[in-house]
């Protein structure tokens, strides 16, 4: 094969590393590595040490073009599960294959989760939820039932606690008398389980925000204070602490192109506005080092089973990165 000569931040040293996994069978560009160098030139912009290196932006562990296959792993941002079902535009960035399996196996599902739960809640989705129903009357024994719902019907798969199969044939046989007989005065209930806790879709979302916000910014958000704080609490399970940093947009479900806002006023909630995965996500600005934005959002604002609704307040907002101000409008109320 002959080599294709790419020079990277002045070193020739990376030229037949490079040359060697940018082509694979066929001569047609490997796009691990056309990524890998894009991301090493930002890089290099921003910290000359870096070399011929790129950084995890989760982890900050540096890796050589040398372990581009057997050490790193392409990433959606937002994950390709949650971007389907709003059809939202997908980024791509490259992280270690350490932070894709821990970090990204836990919260991509999350993620998916909290939106699919938004998403039914809201009357927006019609695929099968899992769950019990549980009926008060005693002469139904045992009390509670496993099932998967859908729009359309509601299925007994199975008991809780009970492997037979005659029992939950039992089960349906008893619910399907219910039904044909029209009984009345019977009181159900039905618990649906949408497979996530809050707490880790808050840090789902912030996970993403951050890696859309280094995508955006060409790497420099990962250089700045409220970057490196907030990059702290991802490698150290923290995320947590920071409470809920989800703004519940105009209107459920909206996909389109991510995007990011500065709120410039009022003062003190002065932040980062960064739209992904049909929800608003408050991230700190690159001058915030001590994440305060979280607690003055908080404060002014009812927590419900979504996000935060703030209180009626009067913005003022710079576009940092919006491509289609329909996408924007359809999240944000704005002021006539």
């Amino acid at each position: 094969m002959t080599p294709v000569h790419v020079v990277v931040a002045g070193n020739t040293n990376i030229v037949t590393v490079l040359s060697k996994n940018m082509y694979e069978k066929g001569h047609k560009p490997n796009e691990k590595g056309l990524l890998f160098r894009k991301i090493n030139e930002r890089l290099n912009k921003l910290d000359a040490s870096i070399g011929r290196d790129i950084r995890c932006p989760l982890c900050w562990e540096r890796y050589a073009p040398e372990e581009i296959e057997s050490h790193l792993s392409f990433e959606h941002v937002p994950p390709t599960a949650s971007a389907k079902l709003i059809g939202e535009t997908r980024y791509k960035t490259i992280t270690c294959k350490q932070c894709n399996s821990t970090h990204g196996s836990k919260y991509h599902s999350a993620l998916k989760r909290f939106l699919i739960f938004q998403l039914h809640q809201s009357g927006k989705y019609d695929g099968p939820i899992r769950g019990t129903i549980t009926t008060s009357n005693d002469e139904l024994k045992p009390l509670k039932s496993n099932i998967v719902m859908t729009a359309h019907n509601l299925k007994v798969v199975g008991v809780p606690k009970a492997n037979a199969d005659y029992t939950t044939q039992e089960h349906v046989s008893t619910w399907d008398e219910i039904a044909i007989n029209k009984a009345i005065g019977w009181s159900f209930k039905v618990n649906l389980n949408y497979g996530f806790r809050i707490e880790v879709a808050w840090s789902a979302y912030l996970q993403v925000a951050y890696l859309l916000s280094y995508i955006l910014t060409e790497c420099r958000y990962a250089f700045s204070k409220g970057g490196m704080e907030l990059r702290r609490l991802i490698q150290e399970n923290k995320m947590d602490e920071l409470g809920p940093s989800i703004i519940v947009p105009q209107t459920i479900g909206v996909g389109g192109t991510p995007w990011i806002v500065e709120v410039t006023e009022p003062s003190n909630l002065r932040c980062l506005w960064v739209k992904i995965a049909g929800n608003i996500v408050i991230m700190p600005l690159p001058d915030d080092g001590t994440l305060s934005c979280y607690r003055e959002w908080q404060d002014i604002s009812r927590q419900n089973h979504f996000g935060l609704s703030p209180q009626k307040t009067n913005l003022s907002i710079v576009s940092r990165y919006v491509k289609n101000a329909n996408d924007f409008e359809q999240c944000v109320r704005l002021s006539k």
